[in-house]
């Protein structure tokens, strides 16, 4: 080959230059140069570097125009003096840069590294990213489109905080992740599946640790539904056996008293049938199994053929031309007493004298319901059992000089009527 030294623009600045072919020197050899020597090789017409102990092409590597590059550029083995090594960076401001401890950076903002590349993993406020994650952040994040902030606590169990005091966190020891709101734990899953509200250690699919409210449900009860729980319009709890919506029921057998929280439909120990509340919701409503002229058997109702299964609302006077005066809606225990004491053309008021003379289960406390309590007797008709669906039911409730209430127990519908048509009777009692 023969022999010519070429200059490049730059080239001093960097102590690089390029040489003919045949230049004397050692490291390399055919030519023989030194270690970091350029040439170019006019036989192959490539850019050749000497690595020390052969020629490598240049292009393999790529050609870089430092003087116009404006990132953070490696460059190894330049025989330059003190500017460059095998960890150098050529910066984009013409200044050339050395990385940190702790791994090759890869990002810097002009006064020290702040974010780390470790073996594939990325470290945010850590010079040693652990192996464990892809992403290893020591601090905050935050972003203005989805949280406030966000902070991993491993110290206080792995999650994310937003808002000072509600986060989401979990631990890999005793396998859980907890919800908090406003500072307190609000809901807890374990590793099995249960789910504590106000628990920590679940010991059911749901636990609960505290009241809970069951609302409305207005889905069919079928297959798909079974098992579900629903607080009816008649002011009671239901709950789906995979065809129909029904009461819960219980003997209460083990009660000595109709205890607080007896659901509508169940039996007390006395033997009466609790109805739900009063009309104003808030006094107990008890009846009897079933309407008057018929006996409980401990099953089902038994028709009593000494007493009769209709009664007029007064002595069947037609048409009624008295007035008594006794219309409470509301409660119907004065309106019966008064009725079944009053002595006139009318009476005996049959229908209330028949509840006031009842003696059902030891109790004698019986009387005609009013109009808004027969209401709740009809909602409640199911769970409580034993109504003729298709007849009418006297309340003692006046609505009239001719005419009292009545329901009708199929559809729920009330209205006056004449006082001296024949219905039956269910008793009440508070």
């Amino acid at each position: 080959m023969t022999a010519r030294a070429l200059g490049l623009l730059g080239a001093a600045a960097l102590g690089i230059a390029l040489l003919a072919s045949d230049a004397h020197a050692a490291d390399c050899t055919d030519p023989v140069y030194p270690e970091g020597q350029i040439i170019y090789n006019k036989t192959t017409r490539v850019v050749q570097f000497c690595n020390g102990t052969k020629w490598i092409i240049a292009g393999s590597r790529g050609i870089i125009d430092l003087s116009t590059a404006t990132g953070n550029l490696a460059v190894s083995h330049l025989d330059s003096g003190t500017n460059a090594s095998t960890s150098t960076f050529w910066r984009g401001d013409g200044t050339w840069a050395t990385p940190a401890a702790g791994g090759s950076s890869q990002w810097l903002n002009g006064t020290g590294s702040t974010i780390y590349y470790n073996g594939g993993n990325v470290g945010i406020g850590t010079t040693a990213p652990n192996a464990v994650y892809a992403l290893d952040v020591t601090g905050a994040v935050r972003s203005s489109d989805i949280f406030y902030a966000v902070a991993f606590q491993p110290s206080a169990g792995h999650g994310l905080q937003w808002g000072g005091n509600n986060k989401i966190t979990g631990d890999n020891g005793t396998s859980y992740i907890a919800f908090t709101t406003n500072g307190n734990e609000a809901a807890r899953i374990i590793s099995s599946g249960n789910v504590g509200i106000g628990s920590t250690a679940p010991s059911a699919k749901l636990d609960v640790n505290g009241p809970a409210k069951f609302g409305a449900d207005a889905s069919t009860c079928d297959g798909t539904t079974k098992g579900r729980i629903r607080w009816s319009a008649s002011n009671y709890y239901e709950f789906c056996n995979g065809s129909a919506w029904g009461p819960f029921k219980d003997s209460c057998s083990t009660c000595t008293t109709c205890k607080p929280g007896i659901q509508v439909g169940q039996e007390c120990p006395d033997g009466t049938v609790f109805a739900g509340f009063s009309p104003d919701g808030t006094v107990p409503l008890y009846t009897t199994h079933c309407d008057v002229g018929y006996d409980w058997n401990g099953s089902a109702c038994v028709d009593n053929a000494g007493v009769a299964d209709t009664y007029r609302w007064n002595n069947g006077t037609s048409p009624a031309a008295i007035v008594t005066g006794y219309t409470n809606p509301a409660t119907g225990k004065s309106n019966s007493a008064n009725l079944a004491g009053l002595s006139n053309a009318e009476s005996p008021y049959e229908a209330a004298v028949a509840c006031e003379g009842l003696n059902s289960n030891g109790r004698i406390d019986w009387y005609l319901p009013a109009r808004d309590e027969l209401t709740v007797l009809s909602n409640a008709k199911t769970a409580i059992g034993n109504f003729d669906s298709g007849s009418w039911y006297w309340s003692s409730s006046e609505s009239s000089t001719a005419n009292a209430w009545r329901q009708r127990f199929s559809d729920g519908f009330n209205g006056g009527t004449n006082k001296y048509s024949g219905y039956r009777v269910r008793c009440v009692r508070r």
